[in-house]
């Protein structure tokens, strides 16, 4: 599998679940929610703090597609808002420790009280939740031997300041 291809498996894997912020499709917004600006510094912060708990930690390097937003697709009142997200490749993991490192990130997650929502059968890839938050985790196994991480926001205001919640 191409790096490419690994990388846009982890996107769908992150997206598929983006909308677990207790509104389904079809459904109105009720909550409030933060800026863009605030979500890409939680987003950072589950970045670097996972990537922290790796031994040897690895370098991060930024999968660039992953810079551009995607819609909040929730009907009525999600036009403002949209998903952040950023994907990184861990850089200076011997691949004999890949194992090693998902089970690093998962105990982290565990530990940091973070949801695991779902394993591959061979227990690398790993796909998670942010308590409380909601930001959906995923760690994958790419092509070339190395490993994935990527971080994805629930929706979010596209401006930078957090407008109220529309009434019910």
């Amino acid at each position: 599998m191409s790096r490419l291809t690994a990388m846009i498996t982890i996107l769908i894997a992150v997206l598929a679940g983006c909308g677990d912020s207790g509104e389904g499709p079809g459904e109105k917004l009720s909550k409030p929610t933060t800026s863009k600006a605030a979500a890409l510094a939680r987003i950072e912060q589950l970045i670097k703090e996972t990537a922290g708990a790796i031994d040897p930690e690895p370098r991060l390097e930024l999968y660039r597609p992953s810079l551009n937003d995607a819609p909040c697709d929730y009907g009525g009142d999600a036009e403002d808002r949209v998903v952040v997200r950023r994907m990184y490749y861990l850089k200076g993991i011997p691949k004999d420790r890949i194992a090693q490192a998902s089970q690093q990130v998962q105990r982290y997650w565990r530990q940091q009280g973070h949801r695991i929502e779902g394993l591959s059968a061979d227990g690398i890839d790993a796909v998670g939740r942010s308590q409380p938050d909601g930001y959906q985790l995923a760690l994958n196994e790419l092509g070339d031997g190395s490993l994935g991480l990527g971080v994805t926001s629930p929706c979010v205001w596209a401006d930078e300041e957090p407008k109220a919640a529309p009434a019910s």
